[in-house]
């Protein structure tokens, strides 16, 4: 679990200061002043990419239902990915391209196994595809939310912010964070370190829970550090 010493799925201590649940060392207003100075190549190509092909056309959730249903069980090939492209590109009344759908798979497909499991999928609909930031947070709160009840546990919303966290955090920006004394490992750590704080601030009615409102007011708060920075990659 994130808070050294509980068990699996537990939040954290209620009325307990950060510093003494973990001992991890990011500080995330340091990580957010550095994302909001900050360019990095890649993040540029893949706005190029939503700037020419189909999908900067498609509400994220869309072309996160139709690529999810294209796929088997958690996972796309990249035959079932172009299915599910040119199904899309039909939808907005856009040529479908293959050399685009190609490049879209190699964007998504971050580990390059040859197939996009469903964070992968959603790091790339957060950032290819149209809505506001409301739409989108809210599209990958219901990914989530498996049992469809409105909230989401601890451990659902470390899963949930570590596939927000990919958008963005690259290897370039982790070793220019890195020469900065900002020490964290990859998005699943700072989405920990996130969650911890998400929930000690968000968490109002302290029942191990977060509701789409919940989630959303600190999300959208201006002393969430964390986020603020990088939300504009939502837009």
């Amino acid at each position: 679990g994130v808070v050294r010493g509980a068990a699996p799925g537990a939040r954290p201590e209620a009325g307990v200061p950060l510093s003494r649940q973990s001992d991890r060392t990011p500080q995330p207003r340091a990580q957010t002043t550095f994302l909001r100075s900050n360019r990095d190549p890649r993040l540029d190509t893949v706005k190029a990419i939503r700037g020419h092909s189909a999908m900067g056309k498609i509400p994220a959730a869309t072309a996160l239902e139709v690529l999810r249903r294209s796929g088997s069980g958690s996972q796309i090939t990249l035959v079932q990915f172009h299915q599910g492209y040119r199904q899309l590109c039909e939808s907005v009344d856009v040529a479908y391209v293959q050399a685009d759908g190609h490049k879209i798979f190699t964007l998504f497909d971050k580990d390059g196994n040859q197939v996009i499991d469903l964070l992968e999928l959603l790091c790339g609909v957060l950032t290819l595809c149209q809505g506001t930031q409301e739409e989108k947070i809210q599209c990958v709160f219901k990914t989530f939310d498996t049992n469809q009840d409105g909230f989401i546990s601890f451990q659902e919303t470390i899963t949930f912010l570590t596939a927000v966290f990919a958008v963005v955090l690259t290897p370039a920006v982790l070793s220019s964070m890195k020469e900065m004394n900002v020490q964290v490992s990859g998005a699943r750590e700072l989405a920990e370190v996130t969650a911890e704080q998400c929930f000690a601030g968000a968490d109002t009615n302290v029942d191990g829970k977060l509701s789409m409102g919940e989630f959303n007011r600190w999300f959208f708060a201006s002393d969430s550090g964390a986020f603020a920075g990088f939300a504009s990659i939502l837009d």
